[in-house]
């Protein structure tokens, strides 16, 4: 029939059988959001569509109306009956090859206003999964056809790899289970967050579980488990490789045993009880770690406590700092009184007299007075004709006038002094 074609190729989604003239169209509701009540209230922003069986009998549309079942959950009877006492009036009105359109346009308007219902919509507790599951499905749905750039290898993915986190930001599925997995096997369960720059939202636990599966989430929950419980000062880490079980102490005392492989240690020097009698033998932390301590957060600092003792780190802070203020003031006493340290023997050498290229006495090395940087043996005076240096110009900077005309009679008689 002409009109049923028409109306197929206005909705795709049409069904229908040319032999028995029936069918049936799906109708989904358009709107943003509306508030459904069960025992609790939910947003959602899909409902389950409504089904419009029909059928055209013999004699439509001129004599007989077409007729109509529609079908939805989440609409009523009184409303399901009052749809199909208006769709027979719009018969009575139209009775012509428009009809069909003019019902299903009718439909249509009915199920965007969500049939006049009041909100929030209140619904059956029966109804609740099924109206629910519905609202996720559709969302997946969606999502999986629009397209989202990846925060982490900027690609440009469909939604079907992508996974939206409960922030709402995107990523790829794929460098989400990456990063996340490599997050946990590291130990850096601080870093399971939202991977946008501006983002730390913490992502909802059902949803890590599906990115990183099973064994990954329950190490996750033993870290965040043993993070907690690293925050008590009485706690620290069994010293013995292979074992990281977290062994608690009694307050004030350094005597510890693990209970997993029983070993019995210091706290404070990480190694096998000594008793009280004898003094820890405790390492010395590098240098460049007691720096980077200086500027490390509190778990970091937490860490480097832990690894070196509390009191041994502040211990060695103590000695660096002064060694570095016995450095500044050594620096600056050089410099008062005329000195340099020598490029490679690191001797101080003092210069009396002469021009800014100078000679070690111990190994010989020649190196600028001004600025302490070693000078080519082949060509020494192109430091100081090197425009763009610093040194440009100044070999003979801080000479006196007496000496300048000292060493001009000395040129003037073919006498070279060497510097």
């Amino acid at each position: 029939m002409e009109e049923l074609e028409t109306l197929a190729a206005i909705y795709p989604e049409l069904e229908y059988d040319e032999a028995t003239l029936s069918g049936s169209l799906e109708i989904k509701a358009a709107f943003d959001a509306v508030e459904v009540q069960f025992d609790t209230k939910h947003t959602v922003r899909h409902l389950p569509p409504v089904l419009l069986f029909f059928a055209l009998p013999e004699g439509y549309p001129e004599t007989k109306p077409p007729q109509f079942a529609p079908q939805c959950e989440w609409v009523d009877e009184e409303h399901t009956r009052q749809l199909c006492s208006d769709l027979e009036e719009l018969w009575e009105t139209l009775k012509d090859e428009s009809t069909l359109f003019a019902c299903v346009e009718m439909v249509r308007e009915r199920v965007d206003d969500l049939f006049g219902l009041p909100q929030p919509l209140r619904l059956p507790e029966h109804l609740k999964n099924t109206i629910l599951s519905h609202d996720t499905y559709a969302d997946r749905e969606k999502f999986a056809g629009m397209s989202f750039a990846c925060s982490i290898c900027q690609e440009t993915r469909k939604g079907a790899v992508c996974t939206q986190l409960s922030c709402s930001h995107v990523a790829c599925t794929a460098c989400l289970q990456e990063y996340y997995s490599s997050c946990i096997t590291q130990g850096q369960v601080e870093l399971v967050h939202c991977v946008e720059v501006e983002c730390k939202e913490p992502l909802e636990q059902e949803q890590l579980l599906e990115i990183v599966g099973q064994d990954s989430y329950d190490r996750f929950q033993k870290l965040l488990v043993k993070k907690r419980l690293e925050k008590d000062p009485n706690s620290v880490d069994c010293p013995r490789t292979n074992c990281d079980t977290l062994v608690f102490r009694k307050p004030g005392e350094y005597m510890a045993r693990c209970s997993k492989c029983r070993y019995t240690f210091c706290v404070n020097c990480r190694k096998a009880w000594h008793g009280t009698y004898r003094g820890c033998v405790i390492d010395v932390p590098p240098d460049e770690l007691l720096k980077h301590y200086l500027d490390a957060d509190d778990e970091e600092k937490r860490d480097i406590e832990v690894t070196w003792g509390k009191a041994n780190v502040e211990t060695h802070l103590r000695r660096l700092e002064r060694s570095e203020e016995d450095d500044k003031l050594f620096r600056k006493a050089m410099k008062e009184a005329n000195i340099v340290a020598c490029p490679q023997c690191t001797v101080p050498i003092e210069k009396s007299d002469g021009c800014n290229k100078i000679k070690c006495a111990f190994c010989l090395a020649a190196f600028c007075f001004l600025c302490g940087v070693s000078v080519a043996s082949n060509d020494p005076y192109a430091h100081w004709r090197d425009e763009g240096g610093e040194c440009y110009g100044r070999l003979f900077e801080g000479i006196t006038e007496e000496e300048l005309q000292r060493r001009g009679e000395l040129a003037m008689m073919g006498v070279v002094e060497d510097d």
